[in-house]
């Protein structure tokens, strides 16, 4: 939530809040809309694997940025492949 905060915001905490806030809003008006015209056999369009793939992915892109966090260390920002290949340096600098 804060990084879509950040990301939304034009160097005013408030107003990435706000179209955080929207964006949340928006979504869930398309799922209410879907639902209400029972249009879940869309889901059938988009392959198994390929949903899997991607839940894998959004995992490994969640655990690569947290555990600098749970290891109490602070990665240099960077990509997703930067940000896995600090973690053996959080490992040895960890502050426990």
């Amino acid at each position: 939530m804060l990084s879509a905060v950040e990301s939304l915001s034009d160097s005013n905490m408030l107003s990435g809040y706000r179209y955080t806030l929207a964006a949340i809003m928006i979504a869930e008006l398309f799922q209410v809309i879907m639902g209400r015209y029972k249009m879940g056999s869309l889901s059938a369009f988009f392959p198994t694997p390929v949903v899997y793939g991607m839940q894998a992915a959004m995992g490994i892109s969640i655990m690569a940025k947290q555990i600098h966090v749970m290891l109490g260390a602070t990665p240099e920002p960077g990509s997703l492949f930067s940000m896995i290949g600090q973690i053996p340096n959080s490992l040895l600098n960890s502050t426990s």
